[in-house]
């Protein structure tokens, strides 16, 4: 009868996982980068729990839990992460459906009713709260000055207090529209149980 070191079994079988997972991180690798340059936040977020999930990997509870070297052989974590179903698969393609419908989004950017566009980046947001502000403060100095803003053809447009109220208003209430319906979107996407339901989103 042989017996099995089944601690020193453990530790082989952590140190083959990490072999075996070795060449999976570096494809991730190239593939984070490539998804970097395309700017798919959709694709770096999984990729990066697929990394994060290879590098716990060893430390499988399975592994612990092993009573023979017939329980160790069974486990594969390294597989089992890079195995993705249809329907993960069908997520993952409609999030990057998603991120590309934002990306025209913010391109467009906001029409005003006179016509002008204005940016919704984060940046532009900012910068057009920044005017705003500059607008009160002035307002409460006494200033009549208008504001100079510019829109996203690099027109300027002189505004006062008064006109850049309903403005902002309208400006605010529409980004958080968009942004809204941005979030059901991905939250439906999240919660979907069949590949036919995705495609309705």
């Amino acid at each position: 009868m042989i017996n099995i070191n089944m601690n020193k079994a453990k530790e082989i079988w952590r140190d083959k996982i990490r072999g075996d997972r070795q060449p999976v991180l570096e494809d991730l690798d190239i593939q984070y980068l490539k998804a970097t340059e395309a700017q798919n936040t959709t694709l770096k977020n999984h990729i990066e729990i697929k990394k994060q999930e290879l590098r716990d990997a060893p430390e499988d509870i399975r592994i612990a839990e092993a009573a023979t070297p017939e329980d160790l052989k069974v486990i594969d974590p390294v597989s089992e992460i890079m195995t993705i179903s249809e329907l993960d698969q069908a997520k993952l393609d409609k999030l990057q459906d998603i991120d590309n419908d934002w990306k025209v989004i913010l391109n467009n950017g906001w029409q005003t009713p006179e016509g002008w566009s204005f940016g919704i980046h984060t940046d532009d947001v900012t910068l057009l709260n920044g005017a705003f502000t500059l607008a009160k403060e002035a307002a409460a100095l006494g200033s009549t000055d208008p504001i100079v803003i510019l829109d996203t053809d690099g027109e300027p447009h002189a505004l006062t207090l008064e006109q850049m109220i309903p403005l902002m208003l309208a400006y605010g209430q529409a980004r958080t529209t968009l942004s809204a319906t941005d979030a059901a979107r991905r939250k439906a996407v999240k919660n979907a149980t069949t590949v036919e339901e995705l495609e309705g989103i």
